[in-house]
């Protein structure tokens, strides 16, 4: 069975940009089946390490353990995923990635975006799977913020702590005292939330204005480790080095379909040069 055949439900589009197999589907957990897919095609390592973009961190614990220890003791396919993902985790798509840690399919993980009110303090930076194999996880603010003074991508007071951060990123500190990508690993897989572009106000979830795309990654930054980067030339860099590149659109927490197309229309046109062929996406479900 294909990966269109098994997401027939997802609204799932394999969609054309740059030179990164790229998907666009509909709730964050069937990120997992893509993965599975992009792995046995060897566009990304198994495990693969994971740059994500989410207002939400969705790390609680898999109620279904037991399931994911036995596919993980065989052969699994993409089918016996889709499954668990359909029957198992939760419809809330806020544990699949500690699933995912559990399946060995995702090593370690950085964070961009999520918001303070989810309470991602509770997160744990180091964890061990069933199998033993141990991941870090690091979750970090808006991009904008982290390329400017003092920021966790620009100030080397953190060359200790978040070292491991830089070196997933393929973000390198140099002799000239300036950071820049280096390509010296495996390819990445970059995903994204879409409601990481969206905010609450009262009772409204509301996308992004232009205003604020332009905000978030058009300003430069004046750090003397970064000067000029913005977060989207950042994001390009970090797009070059990804074998795989997923979006999950998330109308529930977007505020709907009408926000899903405005995101999208102002991330293709303030991030990604208008080069993300973006397909009809199907409505919500009543």
């Amino acid at each position: 069975m294909s990966l269109e055949e098994s997401l027939r439900f997802d609204d799932l589009h394999r969609i054309e940009y740059n030179k990164c197999s790229t998907y666009l589907h509909r709730d964050h957990r069937w990120d997992l089946c893509i993965l599975k897919e992009a792995q046995e095609k060897r566009l990304v390592p198994s495990p693969c390490d994971l740059v994500m973009f989410d207002q939400h961190y969705d790390g609680l614990q898999p109620r279904c353990l037991d399931k994911i220890r036995g596919l993980r003791s065989s052969d699994f396919t993409i089918e016996q995923l889709t499954t668990l993902c359909q029957s198992d985790l939760s419809k809330n798509d806020d544990d699949w990635l500690i699933a995912g840690m559990e399946l060995g399919m995702i090593r370690d993980v950085v964070m961009f975006g999520v918001h303070s009110r989810y309470d991602a303090r509770n997160f744990p930076e180091r964890l061990e799977d069933h199998a033993g194999s141990s991941h870090r996880t690091k979750i970090l603010g808006r991009l904008d913020g982290e390329l400017r003074y003092k920021g966790k991508l620009s100030d080397v007071i953190y060359r200790d702590s978040l070292s491991w951060i830089w070196d997933i990123l393929r973000w390198q500190y140099g002799d000239d005292h300036r950071f820049s990508f280096v390509d010296n690993g495996e390819p990445i897989w970059v995903s994204f939330d879409l409601d990481v572009f969206a905010f609450r106000w009262s009772d409204y979830v509301l996308p992004w204005s232009d205003e604020i795309f332009c905000n978030e990654f058009l300003r430069r930054s004046e750090a003397y480790t970064t000067p000029g980067w913005t977060a989207k030339d950042f994001l390009h860099g970090l797009l070059e080095l990804a074998g795989l590149f997923t979006i999950s659109t998330e109308p529930g927490c977007c505020g709907g379909m009408r926000n899903v197309g405005e995101i999208l229309e102002r991330l293709n046109r303030y991030v990604l040069d208008d080069a993300l062929e973006v397909p009809s996406l199907a409505e919500e479900e009543e």
